[in-house]
């Protein structure tokens, strides 16, 4: 995030850094040493005929978006959840929507879990995710043809690689995602249980889980149709040979460019003539 920022004030490679941007650094390298302290455990308790699942989280914020995985084992007096893998990724320097980096954040966790049930020795595993944004889940809920492209290429991975069924809503305080994509510093890591473990409740009996799957709803990047309006009396109704003709304006179109995904261009204009003929009389 230091490094895309520096590229963003135009920072020249043989140039000093203003004095907010390197009281930043500063303040990452004094907590640098406290990476040491940072202990995983190597041991996650996985078993091939254990009663193993994977539970994802996903988050995004002005900065980057993140996603985090992991694997829950649960034995006849224990259960276990682990950390097994999270990525990052800072926002793309172009300012994009908060939903949109959302969506991004459930698209890296979609990757992600792919991955991993890839890599385990399983053919099938119990699997929940969650987002805190109702927005994407509204997405989720409804087929990715529904949405703009920007939406609808991102839905189709996501229902390619995890489906659509298993997406719930968390808030932002039970979700490890946020952190990563808010940023946190070393020394607060060190003893952080919500990102080692993720929320406590993972830990306990489903029934007391976060599993809100309502029917959320959302008009945002919703593809619009154009339709025509209706011809006025004296356009409709037949009569002689050209005598009522007209120019019918439609618009604006969406065009694909090569250039700008999403290009839509708003004039645009339609020119049909109207040529009505009443038939022989009998």
């Amino acid at each position: 995030m230091i490094m895309q920022h520096i590229w963003l004030e135009g920072t020249q490679w043989d140039e000093v850094v203003p004095p907010t941007t390197l009281d930043r650094w500063h303040t990452f390298m004094d907590n640098h040493r406290y990476i040491n302290n940072i202990k995983i455990p190597r041991c996650v308790h996985f078993s091939p005929t254990g009663d193993v699942s994977i539970r994802g989280f996903c988050d995004a914020s002005e900065k980057a978006y993140a996603a985090t995985v992991y694997l829950r084992v649960k034995t006849n007096n224990e259960i276990f959840v682990s950390l097994l893998l999270a990525k990052t990724s800072v926002a793309p320097v172009k300012t994009i929507s908060l939903p949109r980096l959302e969506l991004c954040g459930a698209v890296l966790l979609a990757e992600t879990v792919e991955s991993v049930v890839n890599n385990l020795e399983r053919t099938h595993l119990n699997l929940k995710l969650w987002t805190d944004s109702t927005i994407v889940l509204a997405w989720i809920r409804k087929p990715p043809c529904s949405w703009s492209t920007f939406v609808s290429h991102r839905m189709k991975k996501i229902v390619e690689k995890v489906g659509n069924a298993n997406w719930n809503h968390v808030d932002s305080g039970s979700n490890p995602a946020d952190l990563a994509s808010r940023g946190l510093l070393a020394q607060d890591l060190v003893e952080n249980t919500l990102w080692r473990q993720g929320p406590s409740w993972l830990q306990e009996d489903q029934s007391k889980w976060s599993l809100q799957q309502n029917d959320y709803e959302t008009t945002i990047e919703e593809k619009q149709t154009q339709l025509m309006g209706e011809l006025p009396t004296e356009r409709s109704t037949f009569s002689r040979a050209f005598t009522n003709t007209g120019v019918d304006f439609a618009g604006p179109f969406e065009a694909k460019s090569s250039v700008e995904e999403d290009a839509v261009y708003p004039k645009g204009m339609s020119v049909c003539l109207s040529v009505l003929q009443q038939g022989p009389s009998t």
